[in-house]
């Protein structure tokens, strides 16, 4: 095996078709070091055409799909089941069914555990388990929205448990993301008045109340939320409030 031409045209024994494999099939005396070496540069972008089908198989196993990948995987999906290669069509299709079963299945389970025992943690889990499912069915908007209204629903019903402060500010910020997504922007901003006023200086409070003036287009708001919020380091959302203050104030000055 001396060029990657003669890699890529092998049409029997064992092509690994990961990077881990590829290293395994080595230790293993299954390949050569030129597959393994091809294999592990040979890295395209998900959404670069012509698709690279075992690429996207092996991404649809991972459990821990992010929301960036789960949304390309959809658009990809969408595309390929128009595709006029019918084998190609029905590995879309059966994709995306497979993608839509994991979350459904995660959502029922934590609807369970939330009739079982309400709390606040488990809605907001089951809230992102919906709006994930939302996500994975993102070629057909009305069902997409039916299911961020779910989420929305969801929030309400860790209600019947003991609720901290921390807690009413985590649901009101979730809460509010999921009504900008609506197209709701002044229900968002409804729903962070009260916590505000608790907890003016929140970061995570703060900057849920900036995006909703975005979606609203109260720009000057933006600016002002974000400035009106405590950019304490060891707060979590410390980093990405600097982030918006920065961006805010260069195009203020």
């Amino acid at each position: 095996m001396d060029t990657l031409a003669t890699i890529r045209s092998l049409r029997s024994g064992f092509v690994p078709r990961t990077q881990a494999q590829a290293f395994a099939a080595l230790k293993r005396g299954l390949v050569e070091e030129a597959v393994c070496v091809w294999r592990s540069v040979n890295v395209r972008p998900i959404l670069e055409e012509p698709w690279d089908l075992d690429e996207i198989e092996r991404l649809l196993a991972r459990e821990d799909l992010d929301e960036a990948t789960v949304l390309a995987l959809v658009r990809i999906f969408d595309k390929l089941s128009r595709a006029p290669d019918k084998e190609a069509a029905l590995f879309a299709a059966e994709s995306l069914n497979a993608l839509e079963l994991r979350h459904e299945r995660r959502v029922q389970r934590l609807r369970k555990a939330l009739k079982a025992l309400p709390s606040a943690a488990t809605a907001l889990r089951l809230a992102e388990a919906y709006r994930a499912l939302s996500l994975a069915c993102g070629s057909r908007p009305v069902l997409a929205r039916f299911y961020l209204g779910e989420a929305l629903a969801a929030l309400d019903g860790g209600k019947g448990g003991a609720m901290s402060e921390r807690d009413r500010r985590s649901i009101a910020v979730a809460a509010s993301g999921l009504l900008v997504e609506l197209g709701d922007p002044e229900g968002a901003l409804e729903r962070l008045a009260a916590p505000l006023a608790r907890t003016p200086s929140d970061p995570a409070l703060r900057l849920a109340e900036a995006r909703a003036r975005f979606a609203a287009r109260d720009f000057i708001a933006v600016a002002r939320a974000l400035e009106e919020a405590d950019a304490a380091a060891s707060h979590p959302d410390s980093a990405p409030l600097a982030a918006a203050r920065d961006f805010w104030r260069r195009g203020r000055h």
